[in-house]
């Protein structure tokens, strides 16, 4: 479905390594450029960092992932 996209995101954003994000990620990896967040993981990268890279962010933590504060 990523391909029926009309425009095709350069950076994806999958916020969450659980379950879902972890195959999520593992059906991307090879096709797109996709960065994983989780705040249990040891990222390189900042929560801000990841979404200022990233134009499509799949949000999986089972809440809301991206508050209203970060939608910019």
């Amino acid at each position: 479905r990523m391909n029926a996209l009309k425009q095709t995101p350069r950076q994806t954003l999958i916020i969450g390594n659980g379950a879902i994000g972890s195959s999520i990620y593992a059906a991307l990896k090879n096709t797109h450029d996709v960065l994983v967040y989780d705040k249990n993981l040891n990222n390189s990268a900042s929560f801000d960092e990841c979404l200022r890279a990233s134009d499509l962010i799949i949000g999986c933590t089972g809440e809301t992932s991206l508050p209203f504060s970060k939608h910019k």
